[in-house]
């Protein structure tokens, strides 16, 4: 939005890459992918997105090129459901666990997440087709999607 503040050509082209690039279409991401490599592909999606938003950034600001504070390239942090993807990794196919136990073998973030949390997100992993659930509620089973 600020390049467009500046009603010159480079800000509205810089201003254009950037919504192009937002609203950019995108196959079905998980087709064919581990979970390692979709988070490994984001992290260096996003690096790229910050190195584009860094190159217009200092063509449109040369004089000032450390005024705007920009993330440094990121270390993704895993979230409820790579957590919960990671327990069934380690788990033989076809192994069906609650969410009680999902927390138990999670670690710590899966511990202080809370089970509603977790079941949540394995709710989640299931519409997104990564898990199959058998039953309802707190005594709901999840397991991997054979």
């Amino acid at each position: 939005m600020h390049a467009k503040s500046l009603n010159t050509d480079q800000a509205w082209q810089a201003y254009e890459m950037l919504v192009d690039e937002y609203y950019r279409l995108r196959s079905n991401p998980l087709q064919g992918y581990s979970l390692e490599r979709l988070l490994t592909q984001d992290r260096l999606e996003f690096n790229e997105k910050m190195r584009r938003i860094r190159r217009v950034y200092r063509a449109i600001h040369p004089s000032e090129p450390k005024s705007l504070p920009l993330p440094k390239e990121s270390k993704i942090l895993p979230t409820i459901q790579d957590k919960i993807m990671q327990v069934f990794e380690k788990l033989p196919r076809g192994t069906l666990l609650t969410s009680y136990e999902i927390c138990r073998l999670g670690g710590t973030q899966l511990r202080h997440a809370g089970t509603d949390a977790v079941r949540q997100s394995a709710d989640e992993l299931v519409t997104m087709g990564l898990l199959t659930k058998e039953g309802s509620g707190k005594a709901a089973l999840y397991g991997l999607k054979k």
